[in-house]
């Protein structure tokens, strides 16, 4: 079984890791970090991963494909898909920090998710 991949649910898995600071920022490698240990940890307790993102290993551990895409503005999307994640992240310049602009949209993640 293949579950698809959900822009909106990971950009608000990236939201929520970074209003979970005190400045509403994290660091490109922390967040990394924690969306692999919150995959991982849901994947073992309830058989689904909360992104459904492809992994490739890196020096710094394992590494989420599109979140990084997305982080580093790779990704290929749509003008809605860009005016949505623009609308909740300010994506790293010349920083390595990805800023919360917005609340998190908490219907967008499930009671395990969160």
């Amino acid at each position: 079984m293949t579950l698809e991949f959900n822009l909106k649910k990971t950009v608000q898995t990236i939201n929520y890791f970074a209003q979970a600071t005190s400045t509403k920022k994290i660091g490109k490698v922390k967040l990394f970090a924690m969306v692999y240990l919150a995959d991982r940890y849901h994947l073992r307790k309830f058989g689904r991963m909360i992104t459904n993102d492809n992994y490739f290993a890196s020096e710094n551990g394992p590494i989420a494909s599109t979140v990084k895409n997305i982080i580093e503005q790779r990704a290929e999307l749509t003008s809605d898909e860009d005016w949505y994640v623009g609308n909740f992240l300010q994506l790293p310049k010349k920083d390595q920090n990805i800023r919360s602009v917005e609340p998190v949209a908490m219907q967008m993640l499930s009671n395990s998710d969160i």
